[in-house]
């Protein structure tokens, strides 16, 4: 008989599990459709087409084309006004090239609301990718934190975890920022699992032996290495995410391209 009993009850706890999956599942798949409605809205699924324009300007222009980033033109002609007149907290765009990670960046008043909210203020678990509520919208603080979910999927944060392997940064060392002061080239120097309560996550991180502390804690911790060291007056970006322990988090970080600086 107890035998009996535990069966049943592992039984129905499987099948409630598999039914929460199927919420979950079917939820994960709604964000994703309402990301690239978003993409659609703002005119972004297609980088624009510059090779025309290259060949017809004069022989002046050639050291300004030299320079031509398509992912950065495709950011900059996007239409983020029409993505502000559904949600106001649109801050921009976030997009790591050959990657599922290419989305509306939120910034709200909280960093609770954006965790269960889609981009246009959906409820969904999935949820948004959002900067830190404390942070400049601008991008003009030091440390810059976006978090978004670790979905099983790979949408929102889930590919970041391939940033353990080397090969993979590799092939996708870049990360764009599109935000109504310009669009922003930051280049990935490091991929690590903190702790929340450490100085990855610190808003004010003004004094040069602080930012020493900060650059150092974030190069010793890394799985990948890049040669890339952020000097104390560099801007970075740290993209955060879960990692199934409460206890940690899985970090990717970036610096402001020197170019763009």
């Amino acid at each position: 008989m107890i035998r009996r009993i535990i069966a049943a009850g592992l039984g129905m706890t499987l099948t409630l599990s598999l039914v929460w999956l199927g919420i979950l599942s079917g939820q994960e798949k709604a964000a994703v459709t309402d990301n690239a409605k978003a993409a659609q809205l703002a005119g972004a699924l297609e980088a624009p087409d510059t090779s025309a324009a290259d060949k017809a300007e004069p022989d002046g222009a050639a050291q300004t084309n030299a320079h031509t980033d398509p992912e950065a033109d495709r950011l900059g002609a996007m239409d983020i006004d029409a993505l502000q007149k559904i949600n106001p907290d649109v801050i921009g765009w976030i997009h790591i090239p050959d990657t599922d990670i290419d989305y509306p960046l939120l910034h709200g008043d909280d960093n609770e609301h954006y965790l269960k909210h889609t981009w246009n203020n959906v409820l969904n678990p999935a949820g948004a990718i959002f900067m830190e509520h404390e942070n400049a919208a601008d991008m003009s603080d030091f440390n810059t934190i976006i978090y978004g979910h670790n979905m099983r999927s790979g949408s929102m944060f889930g590919s970041l975890k391939k940033y353990a392997e080397q090969a993979y940064w590799e092939a996708h060392p870049h990360i764009y920022i599109r935000c109504d002061s310009g669009v922003y080239r930051y280049d990935i120097f490091a991929a690590y699992k903190v702790r929340p309560a450490t100085i990855t996550y610190a808003m004010r991180i003004d004094p040069p032996q602080m930012r020493e502390e900060f650059i150092s804690c974030a190069l010793d911790g890394s799985q990948i290495q890049t040669g890339i060291r952020p000097k104390q007056e560099d801007k970075i970006l740290t993209l955060s995410t879960c990692i199934g322990d409460p206890a940690f988090r899985w970090v990717v970080q970036a610096v402001l391209n020197d170019e763009q600086a």
